[in-house]
């Protein structure tokens, strides 16, 4: 999935910056990488692989105090 969307993301929105990768498979991994992505950063948009991941997700961007629209 995530080789698919880079390629998607290039092909249809060249000039979106891809600012990292979070690690797939481990929740609790997952939303500590997020919330350091989040602390520093104006991010706009989150790909999630998984639908445990995209929950982790809104957990971590609510916390922040992020805007959550799906």
């Amino acid at each position: 999935r995530a080789a698919g969307f880079r390629q998607w993301l290039k092909e249809k929105h060249p000039s979106t910056r891809l600012i990292g990768e979070l690690p797939g498979g481990d929740l609790g991994r997952a939303r500590a990488a997020l919330a350091g992505l989040l602390g520093g950063n104006a991010n706009t948009a989150v790909f999630a692989s998984s639908d445990e991941l995209a929950l982790g997700v809104l957990a971590e961007v609510r916390k922040a105090g992020g805007i959550v629209v799906s």
